[in-house]
C-alpha cells in the first residue's frame, strides 16, 4: 500500500488546487501591467539623460525584434510545461534542480526591491508632485503643503502598508478578483496614457515654451545651452547612445513573459502565451513609441535630452520645485486643464500599485512552486478551499513586502535595485541555455510535449534556436548594464550581492535535499513535471 502511494508523495499533493481561470488577453493584459505602460515616463527622463544622444523611439524598435524572439522561447517552453513557477519548473527539470530554484529566487528577489519602490513612485513622482504643482499654479499653500506631506517616507510607509494589506486580501480573493481589480487598475493607466498622447500631439511646442519660461523658473533655450555646454551630445542623436539606451528599453519592457510564471492558471496556454507575450510587446512598443513621439513633438527633442541630462547630474542649471522632470509633471507647462492633469498623473499613480499587485501575484505563485516540489516547507502551498489561493504563500511574500518598503525608504541597502536588470538577464540568459539543453538532456518531455515546440528548421528543433539566440541577447544586455553610462561606475558591492543571493539559492536548495534525503528523496520531484 505504502508503495503504491509513494510517486505522488514526491509532490506535497497530487493536484496543485490551482484552477485555470486566465484567458489570453487576461494574460495579456498582466504582462502589460507588469511591464507598466506609464513607466516610461519614468524611464524617458533616466534613458534620455544617462545616454546623451539616444533617440528613444528607436531603442525601443530595437528592443521589441529581441523580445519577440526572446518571448518565443518562453511560449514554447510554457506549452511543453504548462505550470506555474516558469523558469523554475523548465531549468530545474532540463539542467538541474539547484540551478532552476537559484535563479528563480533571484526573480523573486528583484521583484521584492521593485515592488518596495511602488507606493514611493506612486506618492513620491506623481500624486505629491500634482498637488505641489496644482497649488503652486492656483496659488493655494494648503495644496502644496498636502503634497509635500504625500511624499514624507514616514506618510509613505503607512500607505504602503495599507496598500500591501489591500493586495493581500485582493490576491487571497483568488484569481478572478486579481485580475478583475487588474483590469480596473489597466484601464486607468490606458486612458492617462492615450490622454497624454493625444494631447500632447495637439499642443504646439511654442504654448509650451511660453509657458515653461513663464512659470517654471527656467529659461527654455537656456536649459538647452546649459547642457550644451556640458555634453554637445544632448541636443544630437548618435547611434551608439542608442544602442547602449536600448538597455533602458529592456528595462521598460521587464515582465513581456511574465505569464508563464503563472501558466498552471491559463486556459488554452499554447495560444493564450503566444497572445499574451508576443502581442502584449507589440501593443506595449507601439504605445511607448507614441509616447516618446508626443514629448519630443511638444517639448522637443533636444530640450527632453537637456533637461533630463541637467536633472541626472545634479546640475545646478536644473532647478525645478520638483526633484525630476518626468513628462506627467513638465505637462503642467503644457496646458493648464487641471482635469487633463490630474487624469494622466493618475494613470501614472495607478501604473507601480498595479504592477506591485501582479509581482505579488507572481512571487506567491513562484513560492507555490518551489513548496510543491518540497524544496520550502510544504505549508507554502496550502490551498485556501474556498478561494483556491494559496493563502500561507500570500501572508508570506506580503509581510516581506512590507519589511522591504521600509528598508527601501530609509536605507541604501536596496540600491542594489540598479542591477535588478542586470539579476533578470541572468535569469532569461540561463533559461536560453535550458532551451538549447531541452531536446538533449529532457527528449522524454520533449517528445510528448505539443507539435509546435517541436519543429524543427533546417533539421534543428526550434526551440534550440530560439533558445541560443535568448542566451546571445540577455547577454548583451547584461553587458550593457554593466558599463559606466549605465550606473556610472561599476557598483562591485552590488554585483557581488548578485554573486551572494546565487550562493543562497544553492545553499537553500542542498539544505533542503540534504533534509529530505532520508524521507522520499527531493530529487525524485525534478524527474517529472508537476501535477495540475
Amino acid at each position: 500500500m505504502s508503495e503504491s502511494k509513494e510517486p505522488t508523495r514526491v509532490f506535497a499533493r497530487t493536484a496543485s488546487g490551482l484552477t485555470r481561470s486566465v484567458g489570453a488577453y487576461d494574460a495579456m493584459m498582466y504582462n502589460m501591467v507588469n511591464m507598466g505602460v506609464l513607466f516610461v515616463f519614468i524611464y524617458t527622463v533616466w534613458g534620455a539623460g544617462l545616454y546623451p544622444g539616444v533617440h528613444l523611439p528607436t531603442t525601443m524598435l530595437i528592443a521589441l525584434p529581441m523580445s519577440i524572439i526572446m518571448g518565443i522561447l518562453y511560449v514554447l517552453l510554457s506549452a511543453a510545461m504548462p505550470r506555474s513557477g516558469g523558469d523554475y519548473i523548465w531549468v530545474s527539470r532540463i539542467i538541474h534542480p539547484a540551478i532552476g530554484f537559484t535563479f528563480n529566487f533571484i526573480v523573486c528577489f528583484v521583484l521584492m526591491t521593485f515592488i518596495a519602490v511602488e507606493p514611493g513612485w506612486c506618492l513620491q513622482f506623481s500624486i505629491g508632485p500634482f498637488f505641489q504643482l496644482w497649488g503652486a499654479q492656483s496659488g493655494n499653500t494648503s495644496l502644496v503643503n498636502f503634497g509635500t506631506w504625500l511624499t514624507d517616507p514616514w506618510v509613505v510607509t503607512f500607505l504602503g502598508i495599507l496598500y500591501f494589506l489591500a493586495l493581500a486580501y485582493i490576491v487571497f480573493r483568488g484569481t478572478r478578483m486579481a485580475f478583475k481589480a487588474q483590469w480596473v487598475m489597466f484601464a486607468l493607466i490606458i486612458i492617462g496614457t492615450l490622454l497624454y498622447i493625444l494631447s500632447m500631439l495637439f499642443i504646439s511646442r511654442e504654448t509650451f515654451v511660453t509657458k515653461f519660461n513663464a512659470e517654471s523658473g527656467m529659461n527654455y533655450d537656456a536649459t538647452i545651452n546649459a547642457a550644451k555646454a556640458l555634453n554637445p551630445d544632448v541636443v544630437r542623436f548618435t547611434l551608439s547612445a542608442t544602442i547602449l539606451g536600448v538597455v533602458y528599453s529592456f528595462l521598460n519592457l521587464t515582465g513581456f513573459n511574465f505569464s508563464s510564471y503563472v501558466a498552471g492558471e491559463i486556459k488554452d496556454v499554447r495560444k493564450s502565451q503566444l497572445v499574451a507575450i508576443v502581442g502584449g510587446l507589440v501593443i506595449f512598443c507601439a504605445l511607448m513609441m507614441l509616447v516618446y513621439l508626443a514629448t519630443y513633438k511638444t517639448m522637443g527633442a533636444p530640450f527632453t535630452g537637456a533637461i533630463s541630462y541637467l536633472s541626472v547630474e545634479g546640475d545646478p542649471a536644473y532647478n525645478l520645485s520638483f526633484a525630476e522632470p518626468y513628462p506627467q509633471s513638465m505637462m503642467f507647462y503644457a496646458t493648464d486643464n487641471i482635469l487633463l492633469l490630474f487624469l494622466v498623473n493618475l494613470g501614472y499613480a495607478v501604473t507601480p500599485l498595479a504592477a506591485g499587485l501582479a509581482y505579488i501575484f507572481l512571487i506567491v505563485r513562484n513560492v507555490f512552486a518551489w513548496s510543491f516540489d518540497r524544496v520550502v516547507p510544504e505549508k507554502l502551498s496550502a490551498i485556501d478551499k474556498k478561494y483556491n489561493s494559496p493563502y500561507v504563500a500570500i501572508i508570506f511574500v506580503v509581510a516581506l513586502s512590507i519589511v522591504f518598503q521600509h528598508i527601501w525608504l530609509f536605507t541604501g541597502w536596496l540600491d542594489y535595485i540598479t542591477y535588478g536588470i542586470t539579476g533578470l538577464m541572468m535569469v532569461v540568459a540561463v533559461t536560453g541555455i535550458a532551451g538549447v539543453l531541452f531536446p538533449i538532456r529532457r527528449k522524454d518531455i520533449f517528445d510528448a510535449a505539443p507539435e509546435m515546440v517541436k519543429k524543427k528548421w533546417m533539421g534543428v528543433p526550434i526551440v534550440q534556436i530560439f533558445g541560443f539566440l535568448t542566451f546571445l541577447f540577455a547577454t548583451i544586455i547584461i553587458i550593457f548594464t554593466l558599463l559606466p553610462a549605465y550606473g556610472g561606475a561599476i557598483q562591485w558591492n552590488f554585483l557581488i550581492f548578485l554573486l551572494v543571493l546565487i550562493l543562497l539559492g544553492i545553499i537553500v536548495y542542498y539544505i533542503s535535499s540534504f533534509y529530505r534525503r532520508s524521507k522520499i528523496p527531493l530529487e525524485l520531484s525534478f524527474k517529472e513535471i508537476p501535477p495540475e
